[in-house]
C-alpha cells in the first residue's frame, strides 16, 4: 500500500469530522459533521505562528538547507551518517541575532546550552513590529547522526506561541519505522500524526497510522486510526468527542487499467457514518491511483433521509466558509 495514498485520504477523511448538537441525526446535521473540520484547520493556518515562520524562512538562518539534508539522507548515505553531528548542529548551539546589515550573527555560543536560539524583529501584517524567536531543543540522534527528538517553539514578545515535536525511532541509519510530529497553537489548536510499522516506513507501507485534532479554546477532539495490511480490507475508523464515528474500509484492488503506459487500480469504498450510535449517512464509491481527468475517485454520502451528495462538494462547503 503506498503511503502517500493513505495519507491523502486518510487526511481527507480527518477533514470531515466537526462538532454538532446532539438531537436527531438530520442532514444538516450531517453536512456540518462532514463540512466543519476543513474551517478549523484553515483558521488555524491564520495563526500569527504561521507568518513568523515564513519571515524567518526568508531571512536564510544559518544552518544545512534541504540540498544538505538530501544528501545525508539520501542513497549511500550510511558512512557520512556514521560521522557524529553529520548537520554540524554543534557548531550553531547558542543564540543567534539578525541584524540589518551584518545578517545572523553568533552572539552567544554558550546560551542556550545544547540548544539553538533566534531572536530577530518581526514585522506583522498591521506593520506593528514585535521581538520574535524560533528556538531548537531537546535534539537527540539516533548513533549520533539521525533525528531521534526535536522541539521547536516558536514565539514573539516573549510568549510561546506555538511549538512542534519529532520523535523517531530507527531499525537502523537506513530504516525509520516510527514517526511522530506534532504541532499545538497555544491555547487554540493541536495537530498531530504517527506512523509506526514492524518494518521501515517507505512508499510502500504497512501498520497503523493515527491523526487527531483537538481545539483548545472548546475541547472538541477528532481522532483517525487507519490500519493498512496486506489483508484488505483496509480500516478506516474516525471519532470525536461529540458522539460522531465513521468506520470505512478500502477494498483491494478490483479493476485495473492501462492508459499510455500508465497503470491504473481501482479500489471500491464502503462504510457508515453514526451520531450517538444512530445512524446517519452511509459511504460508497471508489478511488482510482493515480487519480486524474481520465481515471476521477468518486465518494458518496447518502444520508438518512435517502438524499446523497459528493463528498468533495462538502470539503469545498468548509474551505468557502473558511474565506478559502
Amino acid at each position: 500500500m503506498k503511503l502517500w495514498r493513505v495519507s491523502l485520504l486518510g487526511m481527507g477523511l480527518l477533514l470531515m469530522l466537526v462538532s454538532c448538537s446532539s438531537g436527531e441525526v438530520s442532514r444538516n446535521d450531517t453536512e456540518a459533521f462532514l463540512a466543519g473540520l476543513t474551517t478549523m484547520f484553515a483558521n488555524a493556518m491564520m495563526d500569527e505562528s504561521t507568518g513568523i515562520i515564513t519571515d524567518f524562512q526568508s531571512s536564510e538562518p544559518p544552518g544545512p538547507d534541504l540540498d544538505e539534508y538530501t544528501e545525508i539522507l539520501g542513497a549511500a548515505s550510511t558512512e557520512k551518517l556514521r560521522n557524529p553531528d553529520p548537520y554540524g548542529l554543534d557548531s550553531l548551539y547558542g543564540t543567534w541575532h539578525l541584524y540589518a546589515i551584518q545578517g545572523w550573527q553568533h552572539i552567544d555560543e554558550n546560551n542556550p546550552a545544547n540548544a539553538i536560539l533566534f531572536e530577530w524583529e518581526y514585522v506583522d501584517t498591521a506593520m506593528n513590529p514585535h521581538d520574535a524567536y524560533v528556538r531548537l531543543d531537546s535534539l537527540d540522534f539516533y548513533q549520533d547522526s539521525l533525528p531521534t527528538g526535536i522541539w521547536a517553539g516558536v514565539g514573539m514578545d516573549g510568549s510561546l506561541i506555538a511549538w512542534l515535536k519529532l520523535e523517531a525511532a530507527y531499525l537502523s541509519l537506513e530504516e525509520v519505522n516510527e514517526v511522530s510530529l506534532v504541532y499545538e497553537v497555544v491555547g487554540q489548536l493541536q495537530v498531530g500524526i504517527s506512523l509506526s510499522s514492524a518494518t521501515a516506513i517507505d512508499t510502500v507501507f504497512e501498520g497503523t497510522m493515527s491523526l487527531w485534532a483537538i481545539n483548545r479554546t472548546n475541547g472538541y477532539e477528532v481522532d483517525l486510526d487507519i490500519t493498512v495490511t496486506d489483508n484488505y480490507p483496509e480500516e478506516i475508523v474516525l471519532s470525536d468527542s461529540d458522539g460522531w464515528e465513521m468506520d470505512a474500509n478500502i477494498s483491494g484492488v478490483e479493476e485495473t487499467d492501462i492508459v499510455d503506459y500508465v497503470e491504473y487500480e481501482k479500489r471500491s469504498v464502503s462504510g457508515e457514518i453514526t451520531k450517538d450510535g444512530n445512524h446517519a449517512a452511509d459511504i460508497s464509491g471508489y478511488v482510482w491511483e493515480p487519480d486524474d481527468d481520465t481515471h476521477t475517485s468518486e465518494i458518496v454520502i447518502t444520508f438518512s433521509d435517502g438524499t446523497e451528495g459528493d463528498l468533495e462538494d462538502f470539503l469545498a462547503a468548509g474551505y468557502m466558509a473558511a474565506g478559502q
